[in-house]
């Protein structure tokens, strides 16, 4: 599954942290205590425990299972011959910085059947990063400790009526492959929370999904523009602050083509989870309807959340997808975003992604029902149009994507991508803000800034350092993976991948030492200083 690309051992944890230990222990037996009407409960797993929470397993294999007499779904340990859905998780996060999810369906039985078994039992293999991964996270989120009551109750009302529209389009539409893949994707987050619950039970019409439960992990990326959108007094996005960067790198003599992805985050996001999913959904509703063309494929995400919030995809239609953040300051824009007509950007680039043949057909359908939110430009690579050593096609390999609020514009930039050899999305080679004139801010006392890199450490900067705005200060916040793929690891859906912030010419981030060390961070290593992995699949 996971090959180290040199003996040098991974980090481990360096000792229990009596701060960690505090919160954990203040919070646990508070998870479920979430503001009745308005947050949804997470409960917290019957699994061991130890100092840092509840323990993951180092491996664990689940199937869910049908029984035909009652029509009940049950779940068993092991890989089942004749299960719905079966998955494996590996728990190598002190070893490499990643866990490993593998999940498989069965074409023998329904698409929702699938999807729902699907949720139900990534669940029951990561509970117990689900649970610490939304403590680090989202916990305080319209929750107990922190509370905007206005902002709060107009998001419930926002995901509620979304939900709602979203429900009735899939009864008008029952014939439309688009909402039949909007329906699967819900019902797979529907049996992810029902699982964690402890309350399998298969939905056979309409269902519903709580707005403030888990799906507050896949609207993450959309709650960025949510909040302003809906006037948040206190946003999450700090003003200034960059996103992800992203490189394209065609090498010399069109010998292969490289793509990059570096995801910027807040520290208190590191417990990391590849995945890959190998579903056998139709494409459409109807029983003579072809399987889906992205049923299979592989990225970087995190425990709870069903698609990869980086983003970073490498698919089986031999497209690698990856977007940066654009976002939207331009506040009469927020008017094009509304409950009803829109779909989230999490399941509009889940669609696109499993529809999808090439970047024309990608992009026409990650626009339709566009929701304004989290607004990104991606980058859809199709190595099936790439040829190594070989001319420009003229189009075809690199498709470019940007949306905001009430437009989304699209472009083939084969042709530039070839003259120019590359198309970045941040153009700094690597990490070395102390002595990178590009790094400098001016108006910064000190002036060089961790912010200002292709793999920010904004936990480096000075404490006591003058900044013009936020984001130049001091925070647990900064370039927390890479991944990068070429034209042949990506035709077997591998990549090579390093988990946590740059460490080569930099001091390796370690919670007990650093500023931060308060943060809850429940399973994370103390230390991170991972060497890059090749990531592979039997």
């Amino acid at each position: 599954m996971v090959a180290p690309m040199d003996r040098s051992p991974g980090g481990r944890l360096a000792g229990a942290l009596t701060r960690t230990l505090e919160l954990t222990l203040v919070l646990a037996p508070l998870a479920g205590l979430f503001l009745s009407g308005r947050t949804s409960a997470i409960q917290t797993p019957g699994s061991r425990w130890g100092s840092e929470g509840p323990v993951s397993p180092a491996s664990r294999s689940r199937s869910v299972l049908l029984d035909p007499q009652t029509g009940q779904l049950r779940l068993v340990d092991g890989r089942h011959p004749d299960a719905v859905a079966w998955a494996n998780l590996t728990n190598a996060i002190h070893e490499t910085g990643w866990a490993f999810l593998e999940l498989h369906t069965n074409g023998h039985y329904s698409d929702s059947l699938q999807a729902y078994a699907a949720g139900v039992v990534e669940a029951a293999v990561s509970e117990e990063l689900i649970y610490m991964h939304w403590m680090n996270t989202v916990v305080n989120y319209c929750g107990p400790f922190e509370y905007e009551v206005g902002y709060c109750e107009k998001l419930k009302s926002f995901l509620e009526a979304n939900l709602e529209w979203m429900q009735e389009e899939m009864e008008l539409n029952k014939d439309s492959a688009y909402w039949h893949q909007v329906r699967l994707t819900l019902l797979q987050l529907k049996g992810l929370e029902d699982s964690y619950e402890g309350s399998v039970t298969f939905p056979t019409g309409k269902f519903t999904i709580k707005p403030l439960g888990f799906l507050l992990l896949q609207i993450s990326g959309d709650l960025e523009d949510l909040e302003l959108a809906l006037n948040k007094t206190k946003t999450r996005h700090t003003l200034g602050a960059g996103s992800c960067s992203a490189l394209i790198k065609l090498l010399p003599g069109h010998g292969d083509l490289l793509v990059a992805h570096n995801t910027w985050n807040s520290y208190q996001n590191m417990l990391r989870v590849i995945k890959k999913y190998s579903f056998q959904f139709r494409q459409g509703p109807q029983e003579d309807s072809p399987l889906a063309p992205g049923n299979k494929l592989v990225f970087s995400s995190y425990p709870g959340t069903i698609f990869s919030c980086d983003d970073f995809y490498v698919l089986g239609t031999g497209l690698v997808t990856l977007e940066t953040t654009i976002g939207n300051r331009n506040r009469d824009l927020w008017k094009y975003v509304k409950p009803e007509g829109c779909v989230m950007e999490w399941l509009r680039n889940t669609l696109a992604n499993r529809l999808a043949v090439d970047g024309a057909t990608w992009a026409d359908v990650f626009k339709t029902f566009n929701s304004g939110t989290y607004n990104n430009q991606w980058m859809i690579v199709d190595y099936k149009a790439f040829v190594p050593g070989g001319p420009s096609p003229g189009s075809g390999v690199l498709t470019i994507l940007e949306q905001i609020p009430g437009m989304v514009v699209v472009a083939d930039k084969t042709s530039e991508l070839y003259q120019k050899t590359y198309w970045a999305s941040y153009n700094i080679p690597y990490n070395d803000f102390l002595h990178d004139p590009l790094s400098l801010c001016k108006s910064c006392s000190p002036q060089p800034n961790g912010e200002n890199a292709i793999s920010a450490r904004s936990d480096l900067n000075p404490a006591n350092g003058s900044y013009p705005f936020q984001a130049l200060s001091q925070r647990s916040h900064g370039g927390i993976d890479v991944k990068v793929t070429s034209a042949a690891l990506a035709k077997a859906l591998r990549f090579l991948a390093a988990s946590g912030p740059t460490w080569d010419q930099l001091p390796p981030f370690q919670w007990s030492t650093s500023p931060f060390s308060g943060l809850l961070h429940m399973g994370q290593p103390d230390l991170w200083k991972f060497s890059p992995i090749e990531v592979w699949w039997d």
